[in-house]
């Protein structure tokens, strides 16, 4: 064991100048036994034997441990973050003392404000220089080997030989031993000349917490050497006091509760008005009635953000719903309001839209008009929607509240309100909305009745989104007592992409149905409409076709509405078949058939999926064409999911021609308009769009982020195809960035995926695998691959592809060191990007690429047509200034001549004649000859003079 002893330092630092006041000890090691500063760890082992600690301590030593680079990373901020002037005080305040502890429930802030305020810091001119630090915590972490790990994995970014350190300092050391040689080789390695302040943040500590973690960070809070900070993020306040090897602990430590996260009105209002934005135009009543009625809370902002802006919250972004049961503001509006005009907002605020004569039906009255005109002069609660028909909506966090009083009405009274609004929806076509309010009074036959009358009208308004919310409140008894419930339930999963629980509800309906019903025939020729687009979902593409033939063929249920519906199912499993030039005739026969019925969403998808394949051919003039086709051509009035479809296309053909920035704002307002209720593949390809317009811009943490939200997505939704493709894209985001470990687990995943042999996600599969190859150091494997891919995508007309292959196959042929063939590569690459302007795939391989194609100008290889390309793609690659992954340095500095070509090489520039190369080597004079050729065009050289001066040139490698 390792002796500790601690001897009191008689330095005392000032408080208040970033150092600590408090003495600090110093310690020396000795072996043996851990003396004065052993404490205690019997029975906080948490179930690990000594033993155990023992060896997982020992691996500190020689495997420092891989982390994804997510847990050493600050969480992203968005660009327009109002300054939280107050909360950056009370952060500086609390770093006087040792640490900060923030404690306060999940979606209070308190990561957000950390992050914050390393910004400001960061940023500001005038204070203490600040280098802050982050270790993202998880349940795993509460390994006590792993969490040391994690530690120095935090400090290094200070001082980068802590590890060593502490490894020399900890010795043999068990358990005990670790807190003292932790801040010893912190104290040994000294505070960076360039920061007066290095503050580590432990987030989320509420995952890693146990006796041992707590005593060591309660440990490193009392004697953390001077000018190193430590901020700890927990949900909940960590018992570090109580582990802490000196009684006055709380001295040395700022605790910081929800209750202190809070903003003044002039803050909250600067706050609310920099997260909506300068195009947002909310009334300043309505921004004063929202600023009291979130109290300055963080959470209760985040809310009232949310429903003013009045859109979807973007992935991941979803604020603490929670919050608006704090909100108290409607209290004292309703107070201030006639009893009449109390009721109405009431007794109306189930339905998320209100106009008057919506209203005079449900309360059966007259006058409302009025009534709603005086609540919105008077409170604000109420806003305009539309002038021309006067519909009003109640804003988000007073709509909630509404409805929690709502819910406190008489049963009977509730069940009436509901069957009157849902009377008067249906009778005016808004069918999705009147379902809600049945759904919402527990009235089930009706709700059985209206369904099975109204879904397949549903699906042509694409209200999915409305529907799929709705059925996913029913009872389970409810949706398995009824046929009808059932295949629309089925419907709306198959949309969605989870095709195992369609197909579940598929079988359901089918045993609920009785044969000699008048419905059988149209529930049995929708159930085969389903099967068959599910078919198309999970890449079977022979089976889903069988079942649009029989379904055609038997003329069930109304040919008008199935044919169109049964087109559409037959548009999506073709679309993602491999020859363009064939699918795109059946789509537009499809789409022909699916207008004339006046399936909006069906032309608006089948439109896509044509752009699409426009795109996989090269052609990405007409692809944007082909898009926009859905709405201007077919005359859509309003907008809904679907209609952002064309700007997902419109943002892919940026990409590709390189605008990624243009790319990335487009991909991230439609992932603001789209969800997953819309089809999981469309949000699915918007999501990995976005994340390649962020690889390409050499953001690989933030790309890699984006696919794996998407991925996780994909997973939770059952969604297979669009998962593979998440995958996909994941892989080679990872294999760029350099992370070929995480890289290889992505790819062991993608060989075991077993896509439909006409499905063309297969190729883009072998094409990750080609990547990975290439970057393990399979080089002529990788090679091989590439080129039956590109032959596959020549013979089938997907030139967008062929491009990529090429550009690939030019890297490999060029780490090989084959100038000559990789250049032809690019060179056809370069052929058909001058046609299409596409340059995506040649910027992604960067640097590589600048040399290449300098190489190949140096050589004239590359003509007056496509000088100004290669031009462009040169600037463009300078300007992003992504760095190379260590593999393709790697690969660089390799020399690209065999074992047996490197002694022919040798020989052939000592002067040897090919018969004394063979005799020296006991092979054929031909063999000879074959290894020169091989290296003279390796080497870029014609004869032996030009290659002794080469060799001489690389320093004899």
């Amino acid at each position: 064991m390792t002796e500790i002893r601690g001897k009191r330092c008689g330095r005392i630092l000032k408080r208040g100048s970033g150092k600590d006041e408090r003495p600090f000890r110093r310690y020396e090691v000795n072996a043996r036994h851990v003396g004065e500063s052993r404490w205690e760890t019997q029975g906080l082992h948490e179930g690990v034997s000594e033993a155990r600690l023992m060896e997982n301590l020992s691996a500190l030593r020689t495997d420092p441990g891989v982390f994804p680079s997510t847990k050493l990373r600050a969480p992203r901020l968005p660009n327009r973050l109002y300054p939280l002037g107050e909360l950056y005080e009370l952060v500086e305040r609390a770093l006087d003392k040792n640490s900060l502890i923030l404690a306060a429930p999940a979606g209070c802030g308190k990561t957000s404000l950390v992050a914050a305020w390393e910004r400001h810091a960061r940023q500001s001119e005038d204070g203490t220089p600040t280098s802050v630090s982050w270790v993202r915590l998880d349940a795993d972490d509460s390994d006590y080997a792993r969490f040391c790990s994690l530690l120095l994995a935090g400090l290094e970014a200070f001082v980068p030989d802590v590890r060593q350190q502490f490894c020399e300092v900890l010795g043999d050391g068990g358990p005990d031993a670790v807190p003292g040689a932790l801040v010893v080789a912190i104290e040994r390695a000294g505070l960076p000349a360039a920061c007066g302040r290095n503050v580590l943040v432990l987030d989320n500590f509420e995952a890693a917490s146990n006796g041992l973690v707590d005593r060591l960070v309660s440990y490193l809070i009392a004697y953390m050497p001077a000018g190193y900070k430590l901020v700890v993020c927990s949900q909940e306040a960590p018992s570090l006091s109580a582990a802490s090897p000196v009684p006055d602990f709380d001295d040395m430590a700022a605790l910081v509760t929800a209750e202190q996260l809070v903003l003044d009105d002039k803050a909250a209002a600067g706050f609310l008005r920099s997260s909506l934005g300068e195009d947002a135009r909310v009334p300043e009543s309505i921004l004063d009635t929202a600023v009291r009625a979130a109290g300055g809370r963080l959470p209760a902002l985040n809310v009232a953000v949310r429903c003013l802006a009045e859109a979807r919250p973007r992935m991941g972004e979803v604020p603490d719903s929670a919050a608006c049961g704090r909100l108290s503001l409607l209290d004292e509006l309703l107070a201030a309001l006639s009893e009449r005009e109390r009721d109405l907002l009431v007794k109306t605020s189930f339905l998320d839209l209100v106009s008057p004569p919506l209203c005079d039906d449900v309360l059966e009255a007259e006058g409302c008009d009025g009534v709603l005109a005086s609540i919105a002069a008077k409170t604000g609660v109420l806003v305009t929607v539309d002038g021309k028909r006067r519909w009003y909506k109640a804003q988000g966090p007073w709509s909630q509240y509404l409805q929690s009083k709502f819910r406190k009405l008489d049963r009977a009274e509730v069940r009436g309100l509901c069957k009157r609004a849902s009377a008067y929806l249906k009778n005016h076509n808004h069918v999705g909305q009147a379902i809600d309010c049945l759904c919402k009074a527990a009235l089930w036959n009706e709700l059985e009745d209206l369904v099975g009358e109204h879904h397949l009208s549903l699906m042509f308004d694409n209200r999915f989104d409305v529907f799929g919310e709705v059925l996913s409140k029913l009872p389970r008894h409810v949706l398995e007592s009824s046929p009808k419930l059932s295949i629309a339930q089925a419907w709306v999963l198959a949309k969605a992409g989870s095709v195992e629980e369609s197909v579940r509800f598929v079988k359901m309906s089918e045993s609920l149905t009785d044969v000699d019903s008048p419905d059988a025939s149209q529930l049995e020729a929708e159930r085969l409409a389903v099967l068959s687009l599910c078919c198309g979902h999970s890449g079977d593409i022979r089976a889903g076709k069988d079942m649009v033939a029989e379904l055609l063929s038997c003329g069930q249920g109304d040919p008008g509405v199935l044919a169109s519906l049964v087109y559409n199912a037959a548009g999506c499993i073709v679309a993602r078949e491999k020859e363009p030039a064939r699918v795109i005739d059946y789509l537009e026969n499809c789409l022909e058939v699916a207008a004339g019925q006046g399936n909006r969403p069906a032309c608006s998808v089948l439109c896509y999926f044509a752009a699409r394949q426009r795109i996989d051919a090269g052609d990405l003039r007409s692809a944007e064409k082909t898009a926009w086709r859905a709405r201007d051509g077919l005359g859509f009035s309003s907008m809904d999911e679907l209609e952002v479809l064309p700007e997902v296309i419109e943002a892919t053909v940026m990409r590709k021609r390189g605008e990624f920035a243009r790319a990335e704002e487009t991909y991230s307002r439609c992932l603001g308009s789209l969800g997953p209720s819309s089809g999981i593949e469309f949000f699915a390809e918007a999501g990995c769009g976005l994340a390649l317009a962020l690889r390409a811009q050499g953001r690989m943490g933030e790309a890699a982020d984006t696919a794996c939200s998407i991925l996780q997505l994909c997973d939770r939704s059952h969604a297979e195809r669009p998962r593979l493709i998440a995958l996909v894209y994941l892989a080679m985001i990872e294999i760029d960035a350099g992370n070929i470990d995480q890289a290889a687990d992505h790819v062991r995943a993608l060989r075991g995926a077993n896509p439909a042999s006409a499905d063309l996600i297969g190729d883009l599969i072998a094409l990750a695998l080609a990547r990975f190859r290439f970057a393990s150091g399979q080089v002529e494997e990788a090679g091989k691959s590439l080129d039956r891919l590109a032959g596959a995508f020549e013979e089938s007309g997907r030139y967008g592809l062929l491009l990529s292959a090429l550009v690939a196959k030019g890297m490999v042929l060029y780490a090989q060191g084959l100038q000559g063939p990789s250049s032809h590569a690019v060179l056809r690459a370069l052929e058909l990007a001058r046609d299409t302007g596409e340059i995506e795939a040649f910027v992604n391989e960067g640097i590589s690429m600048t040399r290449l194609l300098g190489g190949m100008r140096e050589r004239r290889l590359v003509g007056d047509g496509l000088d100004a390309l290669a031009q462009r793609i040169t600037q463009e690659i300078a300007d992003l200034n992504i760095p190379e992954p260590a593999w393709r340095l790697e690969r660089r500095d390799r020399s690209p001549l065999t074992a047996r070509e490197r002694e022919v090489c040798e020989l052939l520039a000592l002067g040897y004649s090919n018969r004394q190369i063979a005799e020296s080597l006991c092979v054929s004079i031909n063999t000879v000859d074959t290894h020169r050729k091989r290296i003279y065009l390796k080497l870029g050289v014609n004869n032996r003079k030009d290659l002794v001066e080469k060799i001489g040139a690389a320093g004899g490698r």
